[in-house]
């Protein structure tokens, strides 16, 4: 369940983060936390 097209959460959330430049409300924290960055 963790395994989203082969990225863990933490990975999402960096990419999030590098494509914007900002963190979105729904993106994982990038703490790994596995809770959403508010």
């Amino acid at each position: 369940v963790q395994k989203m097209m082969g990225s863990s959460p933490l990975d999402l959330a960096r990419s999030n983060l590098s494509k914007s430049g900002q963190i979105s409300r729904n993106a994982l924290c990038p703490c790994g936390s596995n809770k959403k960055y508010k």
